[in-house]
């Protein structure tokens, strides 16, 4: 796919920041070394108290717009820079994650070809004890994302969307939420307009046990039910049916919402799908190795195992059942 505009379209990217350590940097020029050039490019400081952005001084890049604000939480910092967003186009980057070079090329030539699309998503890895591992190729269609919308899951990480500024213009995210803000804004853009998610993995999210997602995921599942609960309420549901119950792991590991274990599970499915065997086993042995005692990190092991067919029909069961 090509770029189908004699004008190349601007692009807004949203760099929300709070305390990203050495990690802002690499997330930074992982933006401006995009192969899609036509950016503006928007850092939020949400009172950050690490100097973290003392790291950017020898970044010359006149597309950089540096803004900063006193500690209110992702959701205002984002909010700001919506308010601001000249691009017909925009997307999140997370600040201790990467985005692969084509990321925001290829995202854009997908919501040019789609013009009914109001998001477009992408595969992930994850970058843990400092390599890549896991990639994620999720292809779903705008009837695939409705359904795990309404079942509340997310089609995909929700830091790897990019939006169609006409459609969700007038939607923010809750300035009530600390953690869940994304989930929530993706709920609620899907709930109105169809999005999509490309069979490609464009995307790097780090394994950082410093931030707030990964700090206790005991508390994650009750702010993550918050979400739910709201989103039952705007669809007039019985949130009793839907929320989520935490199940800590046997040896009090850290198996939360955002952990490594989903996406390895993810990873060996799609990566079966492609054919990829021998990476999706060393997928699948890295999972084990992270605890070897716990059985439930043996799970994407076993599901290399399991035929493709019977899984589709597993999970065809299940979301039936759901």
């Amino acid at each position: 796919m090509k770029i189908n505009n004699s004008i190349p379209p601007l692009v807004s990217i949203l760099i929300p920041v709070y305390n990203a350590g050495s990690y802002l940097k690499p997330a930074v020029l992982s933006i401006t070394n995009q192969t899609y050039t036509n950016l503006e490019i928007f850092i939020i400081d949400d009172g950050s108290t690490d100097k973290c952005l003392d790291s950017l001084q020898d970044i010359q890049d006149k597309r950089l717009r540096i803004i900063k604000k006193d500690n209110g939480g992702k959701a205002s910092a984002l909010n700001i820079a919506l308010g601001r967003i000249e691009g017909k186009f925009w997307a999140i980057q997370d600040a201790d994650d990467i985005s692969y070079p084509n990321r925001v090329e290829k995202q854009l030539c997908a919501l040019q070809n789609n013009p009914d699309i109001a998001a477009v998503f992408i595969g992930t890895d994850l970058i843990f004890r400092g390599q890549k591992f896991a990639p994620v190729y999720p292809r779903k269609t705008s009837a695939e994302c409705k359904k795990e919308i309404e079942l509340f899951r997310l089609p995909a990480h929700d830091a790897t969307g990019m939006y169609r500024t006409s459609m969700t213009k007038g939607i923010f995210f809750d300035n009530d939420l600390r953690i869940g803000q994304g989930v929530d804004y993706v709920w609620r853009v899907g709930e109105i307009f169809p999005i999509s998610v490309l069979e490609e993995c464009l995307y790097s999210h780090r394994v950082n046990y410093n931030s707030v997602t990964h700090k206790t995921p005991g508390d994650n599942y009750l702010k993550i039910n918050f979400v739910i609960k709201k989103g039952c309420q705007r669809r007039g549901w019985d949130y009793e049916k839907y929320k989520l119950c935490f199940q800590p792991s046997l040896l009090k590991n850290q198996r939360g919402m955002d952990s490594i274990l989903p996406y390895a599970i993810e990873s060996v499915i799609s990566l079966k799908r492609k054919n990829s065997y021998s990476v999706a086993l060393k997928t699948a042995l890295l999972c084990i190795t992270l605890h070897p005692f716990d059985p439930m990190f043996y799970k994407p092991m076993i599901y290399l195992f399991i035929p493709i067919r019977v899984l589709k029909y597993y999970r065809k069961i299940k979301m039936k059942l759901l």
